[in-house]
């Protein structure tokens, strides 16, 4: 019996493994944008399962890992040290050696480890054995999960494994809050962009409005206590728009109406030198910077230039009062309101600039809209991204292709043109336009395909003399940085898309990916599903992981009928045969009495080496319950009579033993933190079993409230009254023969 109870073990910790992967996974798809939540429930799974006294996730922050979550026992010195001290890679700490080696590290002893040296922080901790798992985005190592003990209790090759199973979880935890925060933070600056576009529009000859809006988004979503624009007249330098703490009568004096040098002397100078943005992170300690820090109490600035063609017509500047230097973030931010600034002050092209950029925000927020609209369908997004693109970018049609193996799939089209036939590939390789694009993961813009070398893309070629068209620009969609698919768009004409129409098609590439991420969550969790079904009954499984399902976890109490069963004289055989010949017949009996149970919508309670629980009605409600359980049992014996005589053949001589019992019993999550069952409470399972020790082989023994249920339908032979074991009473049982030939099939 040794085995079997191995065998137990080892699949009850895979329930309580699966189990806890589950909730983590259903906490993420409730609530995607909670990243704390969802790392919490991480860490917790994880430390309990694995017997760690703390657990934490450290996420990359620059060039440092600074901690995001923490498990354990408080200890406020300790956790203050912990959140404030940043890693680098290195192998002084866990977390930089994890970082450094980009794989799995173990410290059985940090004691006894001469390369660890985070000394202060262990003994705040006082751990002993630390395990650090990778948290990759990409190529990038992201983050460190890790975990701790007190005592030097190196972590199991399954606790490891588990580990990164979480790390797994926690990665997608991570990215999925890091997109929805580039779709928030997307979506703030696209409505910053939005209010000035719609000040252009409105105010089509009223310049100073619009800058002022400019300077006032710009100083607003970069953080800065206030922002000018500087507009090069004919008459040299003015500012044009002063937004925040600002004293006009200082900024008039300091700059009223004068020349600007190129040169270092002052941010403007620097920005007409190097032609380029210009940043200063503490004006005081520079010591070529002398205009005018002290007087407008400025510490931190940045200068981005207002172009238009080649010439340098205005900067926007934004000051802090402190040091602290402007993010690569909010540089390109203001890059972008330095480009609206310019079109601002080129009034010509106002008009057509600002009709353009509302129908790329219709564009990109109808997209947005569609997205939300569609979570666990990508079609729909892919279609409105081929219309958007065609219409918005002036192309005469759109094509979307995913990657499927070696080949490519038309996914979504939208235009006249014609595009892939019904059934039709292409072949994923650089022999295509649309191909290179994707393995070489960038944008490929051709001026004129009917030049286009037969060598060099010979598919692109008959594509083009196929539907003739010319001008063409593929964008690829990039997911964990491999290419997953890509966007075409054509012109029967030749005219070159613009920059900003082929920044436009990546931004609705980018849109795609985040869509097709959506759907893969899903997927994932569906997927999770089914796999623990696999470890679970269906019925289990579908409750653990549905919205009502924690009501009947909580527990209920539920008439219901259990079925016992296990195998005769299994004790002499499993103790005379090898290993390798019991697991085998356990895995032959297990899988065909488990199909049984499936096909009778049974619940199945557990596995117990050579014996099993079933119960019906319950979770899922079966009408006459008693007679569906008798049911399954017959066809059960009828089975194992079948195995039966080709394990005779081997030497092996097994016979089929069943209890059968109903009445009502308490239902719902037995265990504890980190280790549940699904299970039944109550008299009537302990008849069942009891019952089940008493059958003789083949044969299958039935309470009295059992055999009334199912005597209209059943032949039955009365056995008498048993003396069983916890029961004061003698017990009437009756032997099941087979069913009446009237009897139902099904109920």
């Amino acid at each position: 019996m040794g085995g079997s109870a191995d065998l137990e073990q080892q699949l009850a910790e895979s329930r309580a493994r699966e189990t806890a992967l589950a909730e983590v996974l259903g906490l993420m798809r409730r609530a995607p944008g909670e990243l704390s939540v969802v790392l919490d429930a991480v860490l917790d799974r994880a430390a309990s399962l694995c017997g760690a006294e703390r657990a934490s996730i450290h996420v990359l922050d620059g060039d440092v890992y600074r901690t995001a979550a923490f498990w354990g026992p408080r200890n406020a010195e300790y956790e203050r040290v912990a959140y404030e001290t940043t890693r680098t890679p290195g192998r002084e700490t866990l977390i930089g050696r994890t970082a450094l080696e980009r794989t799995v590290v173990h410290i059985p002893d940090v004691l006894a480890d001469r390369e660890y040296t985070a000394r202060d922080l262990q003994v705040l901790g006082g751990y002993r054995t630390m395990l650090g798992v990778p948290l990759f985005r990409g190529e990038t190592v992201a983050g460190v999960f890790v975990l701790t003990r007190n005592e030097v209790r190196p972590f199991a090759d399954r606790e490891i494994a588990l580990v990164r199973a979480f790390a797994d979880q926690a990665v997608v935890a991570v990215e999925n809050a890091r997109l929805l925060k580039g779709t928030t933070d997307a979506l703030d600056r696209q409505t910053a962009i939005s209010e000035v576009l719609r000040d252009m529009s409105r105010s089509v000859f009223d310049l100073e409005r619009v800058l002022e809006s400019v300077a006032m988004n710009a100083v607003r979503l970069c953080a800065a206590d206030n922002g000018s624009i500087a507009q090069l007249k004919a008459d040299g330098w003015r500012l044009v728009a002063n937004v925040g703490d600002i004293d006009p009568d200082s900024m008039e004096r300091n700059w009223g109406s004068r020349p600007i040098d190129a040169d270092r002397r002052s941010l403007t100078g620097r920005v007409l030198m190097d032609r380029k943005t210009a940043a200063i992170v503490d004006a005081r300690a520079d010591p070529e910077y002398d205009a005018g820090a002290g007087t407008f109490n400025v510490r931190s600035i940045i200068g981005v230039p207002l172009k238009r063609e080649n010439d340098i017509v205005g900067v926007l500047i934004l000051r802090r009062a402190e040091p602290n230097a402007f993010t690569p973030e909010q540089i390109s931010l203001l890059e972008t309101f330095a480009d609206q600034a310019s079109i601002a002050i080129e009034n010509v092209r106002l008009f057509n600039e600002t009709k353009e950029a509302l129908e790329r925000q219709t564009a990109t927020s109808e997209i947005l809209r569609v997205i939300a609209a569609s979570p666990t369908e990508v079609q729909p997004v892919l279609d409105a991204i081929a219309e958007s693109a065609a219409r918005v970018c002036g192309a005469s049609d759109a094509h979307v292709y995913r990657v499927e193996g070696d080949v490519l799939r038309q996914w979504a089209h939208f235009g006249p043109i014609p595009g892939l036939n019904e059934g039709e590939t292409l072949p994923l390789s650089r022999g295509s336009l649309i191909g290179r694009c994707i393995l070489d993961r960038r944008a490929i813009h051709l001026r004129n395909a009917a030049e286009l070398d037969p060598a060099e893309y010979p598919i692109s070629v008959q594509l083009q003399r196929r539907w003739g068209y010319r001008t063409t620009l593929s964008v690829p969609l990039i997911r964990n940085g491999v290419g997953i698919g890509g966007i075409a768009i054509r012109r029967m004409e030749v005219q070159p898309f613009t920059a900003k129409e082929i920044e436009l098609l990546e931004t609705f590439a980018d849109q795609a990916a985040i869509a097709i991420a959506n759907v893969e969550l899903f997927e994932t969790v569906r997927r999770q599903r089914q796999e623990l079904s696999r470890f679970l009954s269906p019925q289990v499984a579908e409750l653990v992981t549905s919205e009502d399902g924690a009501k009947l976890l909580e527990g209920h109490r539920r008439p219901i009928t259990v079925v016992f069963c296990d195998l005769r004289n299994f004790t002499p055989f499993a103790e005379s045969a090898e290993p390798e010949e019991v697991l085998g017949i356990l895995r032959e009996y297990h899988r065909a009495m488990g199909e049984l149970i499936v096909e009778h919508q049974g619940t199945l309670e557990h596995f117990a080496g050579d014996g099993m629980m079933v119960f019906f009605n319950d979770p899922l409600p079966v009408e006459r319950h008693e007679l569906q359980a008798l049911r399954m049992t017959l066809a059960m014996r009828e089975r194992f009579t079948e195995m039966a005589r080709g394990w005779r053949k081997r030497g092996y001589e097994l016979g089929f033993g069943v209890g059968i019992a109903t009445g009502y019993a308490t239902l719902g999550r037995i265990g504890f933190e980190g280790r549940y069952d699904y299970g039944a409470i109550g008299n009537v399972v302990i008849l069942a079993q009891r019952l089940s020790a008493e059958a003789q082989a083949g044969q299958i023994l039935l309470s009295q409230r059992v055999h009334v249920a199912v005597e209209p339908d059943a032949e039955t032979t009365a056995v008498g009254e048993l003396a069983l074991k916890g029961f004061t009473r003698p017990v009437p049982a009756f032997a099941a023969d087979s069913l009446k030939s009237s009897a139902p099939v099904r109920p």
